[in-house]
């Protein structure tokens, strides 16, 4: 007996140093929990027997604790948590026994709180800045401060102790949005984000008016930020040559007006207002940065009435609340009245409200009251004359969280849990300061976070930040923490026994586990599927997909909690393809043909594909030839075949598992394909799910039957068949496509030859908005837009039905002549759902427009289709032309000039000038003159002079005449009185000039010759004729005192003699009668009348010029008698002989000229 109780008690003590070891070497389990919550945690013994009513008690730091704080079924429970009073190492016990619970470590934290000081702030490249973090924590508890860039942890440089954020030498790529974090033991908590903005450029000064500034005028400064938006609330300081602008007496008070934003306005500009102005920007960089420009000021401005009223007026403009904005309104003269006014009639706010310059609206602290639509209304009291310009303030409240997280949430692991934010604005979650990227775990739906299967990696501190846009960013924040008591994860599951279309999931079943759920979808993006399995230790999953990747995770079940899932992986074996590939067909020279195949997708090969079974047989023959094309290449040629024969061909896919079913046979003729060229196609994307192929018409000289096309992904498998069209047809319609991914398109001509040359198209169709994020209607617009009948006014607009599954009740039409002006657009509504076309009219004639559609549902309408453009016909000018202009420029010819009409409605192919003599007459009886398309001016010619004439110019198209200008006059010059023409007079001004001459040349010969004796007698002309001697006329030339020169001209058978009397006989030499008869001379000196009756003889000359020479029949020669004497006369002597006496008494001889020669006889 007592030998028996040695043993007990030896062994009793033995299990307690062992399990005193054991738990030794073990470390408690750490739990921490804010400060001021509730603490309940369950005895974790169980009772060796249920009839064991031995109570049960609780240890902190291997001390008894206050026995209120334990529970009747031994759970231990304290209301109100304090830091320093009951923070520690707790176990359950159970009294009289050597039993144990496991130990946990409490720890009691208290929140702490980021309070970060940044600003939105605007640096130059370069600047140094530094961003204070101050953390706010009850009773002082300790915490790690951080700063977050784009919600990525900030290391390294710019850290100070103090947890402020110094940014040394900012570089272009630092800008960003800034947030201080706090970590504690809960969690990290982040402060609001400050966006930096990083500039390269100085301040902008801008001068307005920019061509010139003058005494006395309107003039105008601003000083604008280098890029980013204008900050409101920064300071502008204002140097004016090199010194603070400050304003010189009070009459400078009130010309010139300082604004808050950075304006300077001057009215009655002055001389010594000319000088260098800078301005510098304090944005919160450390160094502020001076834009500089030059006022100029010249001259004196003229007193002339301006054309417009307002220098500067407001602009529309979003501000958040408890900011200043600017309404600014500079009349161009100080005497016109400026007044504000809103446009929903409420009056102006008196509080904070500045008028600044007498004209300006400042609003110093913003309220939500003072947003609205202002304008400012200036009005010159002298004439009347009134303007107004109108702008839009809009005052941005931060957001409103309307459903504030709560301090701490306590969910289950395994379990979903949901966190509610805000309904307005953009909404971002963090966790312990990390924004949260949406997976198949974390949904995030507007203003709301899903966690699916929570797990330890989700506990921490999450924040919902939300920003409307404007009004700032608005934080809420909350601590997920998860319960005590959940198992460990089922580390000991594996996948067994797999096949290509199962496999299963075992694990051990510890007793303390009630249930495993498993998880599993195939990768990368299949559908999930859950089970859950309560009693058993494996599970069988079948008809899953041969050849697919599966991540399965398994999650073990208690009373209390589930565990963290425990993730495998799991290849299923292939199977045999279920489908033979898409294959083309070509003839390659006269006797091969080449097989192309086009990847399959992984459902369909279900393995890797290792080749392509090629059967082919000649047509109407039942021997089949097999080759294998390889898989790396994906094609082969085929040798060896009849020229011009058909065979049949068809291919099959195999792999590991084994050969897949063949496709379809297709035929060939073995031959040329050179008559098939390559399609020149094009993609138009028309929405997210259907896509136009449209491609060239084939030549005249091509060959083609038609056309065939598949459609690939990115990777070149084929989806679907292929399909084929006639060649009468050039556009293909692809549906049902996904939106936001990558397509391929393969088209090729086809014919009894097989496909040509295949034309490879890429294309990405457009993404669909997630239909949580707009409440508008989700159907795509139509992707197909035409018109039909189109005149100069109007035409019929059609669109493709909506590919859809969605009911919708409507269509909207927009359209806008070209350029899209601001207000221009006019819609039109199609309340009948079944018609898919509507007449426009009223359009303009020769004018392009945008027309875009829309559908309709839900309550909602989609978003636009792409602008279809259309141009529409031309038509009659709809106006005259424009200044015409009518000028005389001489008696008989009109300039008119004239400018285009205002609205051609087409192109001008001509003007027509109609002019007239009257304005009463009717159009069509005036009379036309015709210039080209491109002419402004013409002359008309032939119009009587000194005449008033009407004169109408119009514009014509293609189409016909637009309508004419009202007549403008025009009267040609008078023409003068003229006796002769210009021609006439020219002839008789040449004619007195000769007379003059010629009388000239007379008076200078009888000038010179006018000692000749007038009373000398003159003898009688002899022609002595065979030799007889005849008396024959003679001419005698008498000067103005009376005295005779006698001249002859005679011919070679003329012998002349002359007496010293001063009488002259002519000697005819002739053969024949003689023609000349002896007279008697009448000796009176004044006489000049002839002796001879008769006729001159016919061998008389006209006296010729000196240089004249003789005529042809001249020969022989002749003699010269003077006093009585005959000289001999050569027939080489022949030219008008002139013989002048040598005195005037007779007695002197006389000198004689014969030709160039002087001789005295």
């Amino acid at each position: 007996m007592a030998r028996s109780y040695v043993k007990y008690y030896f062994s009793v003590i033995l299990i307690y140093f062992g399990t005193f070891y054991v738990e030794s070497q073990v470390k408690p389990e750490r739990v921490v929990i804010e400060e001021g919550q509730e603490l309940l945690w369950p005895c974790d013994i169980q009772k060796e027997r249920p009839s064991d009513d031995r109570p049960f008690s609780w240890k902190r730091n291997n001390q008894w604790v206050n026995r209120s704080w334990v529970l009747a079924d031994g759970s231990l429970h304290i209301p109100v948590l304090s830091r320093g009073h009951h923070e520690g190492v707790y176990n359950c016990c159970q009294s009289y026994s050597y039993l144990s619970g496991i130990e946990r470590e409490l720890l009691v934290s208290r929140t702490c709180l980021a309070v970060a000081t940044p600003r939105e702030t605007v640096l130059r490249v370069g600047d140094t800045h530094t961003w204070q973090c101050e953390v706010v924590c009850s009773d002082g508890d300790d915490a790690t401060v951080g700063w977050r860039k784009d919600g990525r942890p900030i290391k390294g440089q710019g850290l100070l102790q103090d947890g402020s954020l110094q940014v040394l030498g900012v570089a272009s790529g630092d800008g960003g949005i800034y947030r201080c974090c706090a970590s504690n033991s809960i969690g990290t908590f982040c402060s609001k984000g400050a966006k930096l903005i990083v500039v390269s450029d100085l301040p902008l000064l801008t001068i307005q008016p920019q061509s010139q500034v003058t005494v006395g005028s309107t003039a105008r400064l601003q000083c604008l930020p280098p890029s980013g938006p204008l900050q409101l609330n920064a300071n502008y300081r204002w140097l004016f040559n090199g010194a603070s602008f400050i304003r010189d007496n009070a009459l400078d008070g009130q010309r010139v007006t300082i604004l808050p934003q950075g304006i300077i306005q001057f009215t009655r500009v002055l001389r010594s207002d000319a000088g260098l102005y800078q301005c510098s920007i304090d944005t919160g960089s450390s160094v502020g940065h001076l834009g500089n420009t030059t006022l100029q000021v010249t001259g004196t401005s003229t007193q002339d009435t301006p054309q417009w009223l307002i220098f500067a007026g407001p602009i529309s403009q979003d501000r958040r609340i408890g900011s200043s904005a600017l309404l600014e309104c500079l009349p161009q003269e100080k005497s016109l009245v400026v007044e504000w006014t809103r446009q929903d009639g409420q009056p102006l706010s008196d509080l904070g409200l500045q008028w600044l310059g007498g004209s300006n609206l400042y609003f110093e602290r913003l309220s939500a009251a003072d947003s609205g639509d202002y304008t400012c209304n200036v009005t010159d009291p002298v004439t009347g004359k009134y303007e107004h310009a109108s702008a839009t303030l809009r005052v941005l409240a931060p957001p409103v969280i309307r459903f504030p997280l709560p301090a701490t949430q306590k969910v289950k692991r395994g379990h979903l849990f949901k966190l509610n934010c805000s309904d307005e604005g953009n909404t971002t979650w963090l966790l312990d300061g990390a924004p949260i990227q949406p997976d198949r775990t974390h949904v995030i739906l507007p203003h709301v976070l899903r966690v699916l299967y929570s797990s330890s990696t989700d506990a921490g501190v999450y924040q919902c930040v939300v920003d409307n846009g404007g009004g700032g960013e608005s934080v809420s924040s909350t601590e997920i923490r998860f319960v005590d008591g959940a198992p460990d994860p089922p580390s000991s599951a594996a996948i067994v026994g797999g096949t290509s279309t199962s496999f299963t999931v075992s694990w051990r079943k510890p007793r303390s586990v009630t249930a495993w759920m498993v998880r599993y979808h195939a990768l990368p993006d299949g559908a999930e599927e859950t089970e859950l399995v309560v009693g058993n230790s494996e599970m069988i999953k079948d008809r899953v997909t041969p050849f697919t990747e599966y991540i399965v995770f398994a999650v073990a079940f208690n009373s209390v909690s589930g565990s963290d899932p425990f993730e495998m992986r799991h290849l299923t074996d292939p199977a045999v393809p279920v489908a033979g590939p898409v294959f083309f067909l070509s003839s390659i020279g006269e006797r091969g043909v080449r097989v192309s195949c086009l990847s399959m997708l992984r459902e369909n090969r279900r393995g890797l594909v290792t080749g392509y079974p090629v059967e082919y047989h000649l047509e109407g023959s039942h021997q089949t030839y097999l080759q294998l094309i390889p898989a790396t290449g994906s094609e082969d040629v085929i040798m060896d075949l009849q020229q011009g024969s058909t065979y049949q061909f068809r291919v099959a896919a195999a792999n590991v598992a084994g050969s897949g079913p063949f496709s379809p046979w297709q035929e060939i003729r073995v031959g040329n394909t050179e008559g098939l060229t390559r399609p020149l196609a094009h993609v138009e994307v028309s929405n997210g799910t259907s896509v136009s192929v449209v491609w060239s018409p084939a030549p005249a000289n091509s060959t083609a039957d038609g056309y065939r096309y598949i459609l690939t992904n990115a990777d070149d498998e084929a989806i679907g068949d292929v399909r084929t069209i006639p060649s009468s047809k050039s556009m293909a319609v692809i549906t049902n496509l996904e939106p936001d991914t990558d397509y391929e398109i393969h088209v090729a001509a086809h014919n009894q030859y097989g496909d040509g040359p295949r034309s490879v198209l890429n294309f990405t169709t457009p993404s669909v908005e997630d239909l949580y994020k707009s409440p508008a209607c989700p159907i795509l617009p139509p992707f197909r837009i035409s018109s039909l009948d189109v005149t100069s006014t109007g035409l019929l607009l059609s669109w493709s039905e909506p590919i859809t599954g969605l009911a919708y009740d409507k269509f909207v039409i927009q359209y806008a002549p070209l350029p899209v002006l601001q207000n221009q657009a006019k819609e039109l509504v199609i309340e009948d759902p079944s018609v898919f076309y509507k007449p426009i009219r009223g359009l303009q004639p020769y004018t392009s427009y945008s027309f875009r559609v829309r559908v309709g549902c839900l309550g909602g309408l989609g978003r636009f289709s792409y602008a279809y453009v259309v141009l529409t016909l031309q038509d009659v000018p709809a106006t005259p032309p424009e200044s015409i202009h009518a000028q005389a420029v001489d008696q008989h010819t009109v300039d008119v000039e004239w400018q285009p009409p205002l609205k051609p409605n087409g192109v001008i192919v001509h003007y027509m000038v109609l002019y007239n003599k009257d304005n009463v007459t009717p159009e069509d009886y005036w009379m036309r003159r015709q210039s080209n398309g491109t002419s402004q001016k013409s002359i008309i010619e032939n119009l009587d002079s000194g005449t008033r004439y009407f004169f109408k110019v119009k514009a014509a198209t293609f189409i016909g005449d637009g309508p004419s200008t009202d007549p403008v006059p025009a009267s040609t010059k008078s023409e003068m009185k003229v006796l002769m023409s210009q021609k006439q007079l020219g002839i008789l001004i040449g004619v007195c000039l000769a007379l003059l001459c010629i009388i000239l040349c007379c008076i200078l010969i009888i000038f010179k010759y006018r000692s000749v004796d007038p009373h000398a007698t003159r003898p009688p002309y002899h022609h002595h004729s065979r030799g007889r001697a005849h008396t024959c006329p003679y001419m005698e030339v008498q000067r103005e005192d009376g005295t005779g020169t006698p001249m002859l001209v005679t011919d070679s058978d003329i012998r002349t003699t002359f007496h010293t009397s001063g009488h002259y006989v002519a000697h005819c030499h002739g053969s024949g009668p003689s023609p000349c008869q002896e007279h008697s001379h009448n000796p009176h000196p004044h006489s000049t009348s002839s002796v001879c009756n008769s006729s001159p003889p016919g061998d008389w000359q006209v006296p010729r010029a000196p240089h004249e020479r003789p005529p042809p029949h001249a020969s022989g020669g002749g003699e010269f008698s003077p006093g009585g004497r005959t000289l001999p006369m050569p027939a080489s002597v022949y030219s008008p002989m002139l013989a002048l006496p040598l005195s005037t008494d007779g007695g002197g001889g006389y000198r004689y000229y014969v030709g160039s020669k002087e001789t005295e006889v």
